[in-house]
C-alpha cells in the first residue's frame, strides 16, 4: 500500500500505479452484475465474493528518478476512513482525469488517461529518445499474444485487448505523420 502513488477506478476493476510498474486489478464481470443485480433487487441473491485477477505491467530498466504527476485535477475528492487506524486515514484525496511518468526512459513520458471508460495511454518521445528503451513486462498473465496487431492479455477470468500502437510524428507544418510501429512480443514482454 505505501508504494501506490495513484488508484484509478477501471470498468470492472482498478489500476494501481507506482513508481516502476501498473497493477490492473479486474473483478469477475459475470460475478459483478449478479452481485449488483442483487443489490437492486433483495429476492436475488448473489455469492459472498467476487473472483478477482491481477496482473502488473513492469516497465523494465526505467529510470529511477522519475517524477510522476496526476493533472487535470477534478472538483471533487475522495476521503478513505477504512478501519479503526486513523493514521490509515485519507481524507481530500485529489482526483485527476490524467497520470504522468515524467523520463520513465530516456527522453519519454508515459501519459495515462481514460477515454470512453478504457484505460488508455501513449509514450511521449523526445527528439533523439529511442522507442527500443520502452520494455514493458507483463507479470501475473496467463498468457500473452499478438492477433492482428493487438495485444491479448488473458487472465484467469477473461482477456483484455490493447489496441495496435497509433503512432505519428508531428512535421513542421503542425501535421500527424503516421510513422509505422507494432508491439514486439519476446516471452513475456513487449516493446515496440
Amino acid at each position: 500500500e505505501q508504494q501506490v502513488l495513484y488508484k484509478a477506478k477501471l470498468n470492472g476493476g482498478a489500476l494501481f500505479a507506482e513508481a516502476d510498474r501498473l497493477t490492473l486489478v479486474f473483478l469477475d464481470p459475470a460475478q459483478l452484475a449478479q452481485f449488483q443485480e442483487a443489490k437492486l433487487n433483495p429476492a436475488l441473491t448473489a455469492n459472498d465474493h467476487i473472483t478477482a485477477a491481477a496482473y502488473q505491467m513492469i516497465f523494465k530498466e526505467c529510470q529511477s528518478n522519475t517524477e510522476i504527476i496526476g493533472s487535470k485535477r477534478q472538483q471533487y475528492h475522495h476521503n478513505y476512513f477504512l478501519g479503526h487506524q486513523k493514521d490509515k486515514w485519507a481524507s481530500q484525496v485529489p482526483l485527476y482525469q490524467e497520470l504522468s511518468y515524467l523520463q520513465l526512459y530516456d527522453g519519454i513520458n508515459l501519459i495515462l488517461y481514460q477515454h470512453e471508460q478504457q484505460l488508455k495511454y501513449e509514450f511521449h518521445l523526445s527528439a533523439g529518445a529511442n522507442p527500443k528503451d520502452i520494455q514493458i513486462e507483463y507479470a501475473g498473465v496467463n498468457s500473452l499474444s499478438i492477433s492482428n496487431g493487438n495485444l491479448i492479455v488473458k487472465t484467469d477470468i477473461g482477456q483484455t485487448v490493447e489496441l495496435a500502437p497509433y503512432t505519428y510524428q508531428i512535421d513542421a507544418q503542425g501535421k500527424e505523420q503516421k510513422i509505422d510501429c507494432q508491439f514486439v512480443l519476446r516471452k513475456n514482454t513487449i516493446s515496440f
